[in-house]
C-alpha cells in the first residue's frame, strides 16, 4: 500500500489520534504512580503486558522520577495504550529525569540501548541477534502526553541494579523509538537531553515507523556540544505531523538542527522554530529505510507552511536545508518543497561584534558540487506568500547578508509574492566558482515597504510579528499550486503551544499572520 500523505489522510490522521484521546474510551486497567498511590515508581508497572485500553497515569512528584521505563506492547485504534501526566498543584509536569535514573531490568528481551534513552518504544526480542527477524511486531497505537522529559545525556548518569553509574551515550534520547506505529507525543517538555524526540525506520516495511504526530511540545536546551548528530527531534518515518510545537535553539557549541526529519510524507505547520547552529529544518535523504521510504511519492513532497522561524545572533549560516547529507545524490529529495505564508526572521550581525559568527545567511540550502559531484540536481522550492525579514541584530551594527538560495549546482527556488528585506541577494557566492547554475524567479517580490525595511510588525521587540494596519504584506498573497493545495492555510501560531483560526477576508496576508484578531483557541481536540 501506498502511503501517499495529503490534506484529506491529515484530517483523517487527526481525526483518530483525537478519538484517541477521547474520554469517552473505557480503559481496560488503570495503573496510578505517584506520592499516596499503591505504586510510588514507574518500575512497578507492569510494562511488559501493557494491554490495549490500558492508562498509565504518572502523577506529579517534586522530586521527580529518576526511572527508566519500555513499552513494546501495542494499543489498538479504538483503544490505545496512554501514558498521561497528571499535573501537580501549579499545573507542573511530572518529571522523568535521567539524572541517576535506574535502568530498565526484568522486562524480557530488551535489547542493549540502554546508554541511549530514557524512554524507550521498541519491540521485544525473541531472540539474540541482530537481524530483523529477532525482532517481535512493532509497538502501534500509543500516546505519550504531559511528560517533561530532561537529562538523558552524557553529562549525567544512570546505574543498573543498583551498580555503578554508566554515562549515557552521546546519541541519547529522552524518548528513543526504535520503530513504532500510530503515536502521538503530545503536551511534553524535553530539555537537556541530547536528542529531545528520536524516532527511526529499518529494514523496509518489516521495521517501519509510521504516523507519527508530534503536537504542543516543548525542546529547550537539548543537543551536545560540538556533536553535529544531536538534535531537538530527528525523526525518519512514513507520515508525520509536526504543529503547535516549541522549538529552541540547542545548547551552545551545538551543531545539530532545531528539527531534523528523514520522512516520506513530512508536514510542518504552525510551529515556532529557532534556528540552531546547524539549521531550523533540515530534511536529508532517508537512511535506515532506504529502498522502501524513498520509494513513496510523498517522500518528494514536503510542506512547511503557516510557521515562525527565527535564525538570531548565534544561528544557522543556512536555515532550511532541502535535498541529503550523506552525498549520495540517487537517493536524495529530487522534489518539491513547499514553503508558504511562513514568517522568517533572520537577525545577524556581519562582523566587528561579539559573538557575530556569520557573514552571509542563506535561507534555503540545496545540494551542492562539495556535496555531491557535479550532477544535475531536481530539488525546488516553491516560496509563496511568506515574509522574509533581515535586519542586525545589534543597533548599529551592519546586518548579515541574507541569501534566498545557496548551491552551485541546478537547484531552482520559484519566488511567488513574497515580502522580503530591501538588499537581499538571490544567490550565495561560492569562493572561486564564477557561474552558478541555480535559478530564483521572481513574480511579485515586494521588497520592503515602498524601499523601506519595515513589514510594519505590530511589536517586533517582543516579537509580536501580526501585521499593523501599516503593512503592505496585507492582502498580497497568491493561491496555492501543486501539492500545496491540499494544505490550505487554516491556522496561526499563538504562544504558547496553541493556535486560532486563520481569518481570511480577501487574498491572503503574506507570512504566518492575519491582520484580524480572532480570540485564541485551544487546539482542537484537546
Amino acid at each position: 500500500m501506498i502511503f501517499q500523505l495529503n490534506f484529506m489522510k491529515i484530517c483523517c490522521l487527526l481525526f483518530l489520534f483525537f478519538a484517541l484521546s477521547s474520554s469517552h474510551l473505557i480503559a481496560q486497567k488503570t495503573y496510578d504512580v505517584g506520592p499516596g498511590y499503591p505504586k510510588t515508581q514507574i518500575s512497578q508497572v507492569p510494562w511488559s503486558t501493557l494491554a490495549a485500553g490500558d492508562v498509565v497515569n504518572i502523577h506529579y512528584d517534586p522530586n521527580g522520577y529518576h526511572e527508566k521505563f519500555l513499552i513494546s506492547t501495542s494499543g489498538t485504534v479504538a483503544q490505545p495504550i496512554k501514558i498521561v501526566g497528571i499535573a501537580g498543584p501549579n499545573g507542573e509536569k511530572p518529571i522523568i529525569d535521567g539524572d541517576k535514573a535506574k535502568a530498565i531490568t526484568g522486562q524480557l528481551g530488551f535489547h542493549a540501548t540502554q546508554p541511549y534513552g530514557l524512554i524507550f518504544i521498541e519491540p521485544a526480542a525473541l531472540a539474540n541477534g541482530t537481524d530483523c527477524s529477532a525482532y517481535g511486531p512493532i509497538p502501534h497505537d500509543i500516546i505519550i502526553d504531559n511528560l517533561e522529559i530532561r537529562n538523558a545525556h552524557p553529562n549525567f548518569t544512570y546505574s543498573v541494579s543498583g551498580g555503578a553509574q554508566q554515562a549515557y551515550a552521546s546519541f541519547s534520547c529522552g524518548i528513543y523509538g526504535e520503530r513504532v506505529q500510530n503515536f502521538v507525543v503530545r503536551n511534553c517538555n524535553f530539555n537537556h537531553c541530547g536528542l529531545g524526540l528520536f524516532i527511526n525506520s529499518k529494514f523496509g516495511t518489516h521495521a517501519l515507523s509510521q504516523n507519527i504526530l508530534v503536537e504542543r511540545n516543548t525542546f529547550t536546551q537539548n543537543g551536545v556540544s560540538g556533536d553535529g548528530h544531536d538534535h531537538n527531534s530527528y525523526i525518519e518515518a512514513v507520515n508525520v505531523l509536526y504543529q503547535y510545537n516549541f522549538y529552541d535553539h540547542l545548547v551552545a557549541g551545538a551543531p545539530g538542527a532545531s528539527v531534523k526529519d528523514r520522512s516520506a510524507g513530512n508536514v510542518f505547520r504552525y510551529n515556532w522554530i529557532v534556528a540552531s547552529e546547524g539549521h531550523a529544518i533540515q530534511i536529508p535523504e532517508s537512511q535506515g529505510g532506504l529502498g522502501y521510504i524513498d520509494q513513496l511519492p510523498s517522500y518528494r513532497q514536503t510542506y512547511i507552511y503557516g510557521n515562525v522561524i527565527y535564525n538570531g545572533k548565534v544561528g544557522a549560516s543556512r536555515i532550511i536545508r532541502y535535498g541529503g547529507d550523506q552525498g549520495i545524490y540517487s537517493s536524495y529529495r529530487q522534489g518539491t518543497l513547499y514553503f508558504y505564508n511562513n514568517t522568517v526572521i533572520n537577525e545577524g550581525d556581519k562582523y566587528s561584534v561579539p559573538g557575530a559568527l556569520r557573514w552571509s545567511t542563506s535561507l534555503f540550502l540545496l545540494p551542492d558540487s562539495g556535496e555531491v559531484g557535479q550532477v544535475t540536481i531536481k530539488e525546488t522550492v516553491d516560496c509563496r506568500n511568506n515574509i522574509i525579514y533581515n535586519q542586525a541584530s545589534t543597533l548599529g551594527a551592519l546586518p548579515s547578508t541574507l541569501e534566498l538560495m545557496s548551491t552551485d549546482l541546478t537547484g531552482t527556488i520559484n519566488m511567488t509574492n513574497n515580502w522580503v528585506s530591501p538588499n537581499t541577494i538571490d544567490m550565495h557566492a561560492y569562493y572561486n566558482i564564477p557561474i552558478n547554475l541555480g535559478k530564483v524567479n521572481h513574480v511579485n517580490t515586494f521588497l520592503g515597504n515602498n524601499g523601506v525595511n519595515n513589514p510594519n510588525f505590530n511589536n517586533y521587540a517582543t516579537q509580536d510579528y501580526t501585521l499593523s494596519a501599516q503593512s503592505n504584506a496585507i492582502n498580497k498573497g497568491t493561491v496555492l499550486i501543486g501539492g500545496a493545495l491540499n494544505y490550505p492555510v487554516l491556522e496561526e501560531y499563538v504562544k504558547p503551544l496553541t493556535s486560532k483560526p486563520r481569518v481570511v477576508v480577501g487574498p491572503i496576508d503574506l507570512g504566518a499572520y492575519e491582520n484580524i484578531f480572532v480570540e485564541p483557541t485551544s487546539v482542537s481536540g484537546i
